[in-house]
């Protein structure tokens, strides 16, 4: 019988960072690629908690945006 690993939500993203060390495009790329297959599992699997982490998730989004564009709006009229 072989012992089932427990992962935790960091384990893949320190793996990558460890892998990839200071290639940020290459890391990224990597994420990206490992985003999407973790959201189509979901989405496949559970299309309610699926619809839950994609609602969550645009709305963050969003108001990092929001915040982005105060911010680069207050960096203007410093500029000014």
């Amino acid at each position: 019988m072989t012992d089932k690993t427990n992962y935790h939500r960091n384990d893949l993203i320190d793996l990558i960072r460890e892998q990839y060390k200071d290639d940020y495009p290459t890391m990224s790329g990597s994420l990206m690629g490992t985003l999407a297959s973790v959201l189509i599992r979901v989405e496949v699997s559970n299309p309610e908690l699926f619809q839950e982490i994609m609602e969550f998730e645009m709305e963050t989004q969003e108001r990092i945006r929001e915040v982005q564009m105060f911010t680069k709006g207050i960096k203007e009229n410093n500029n000014d």
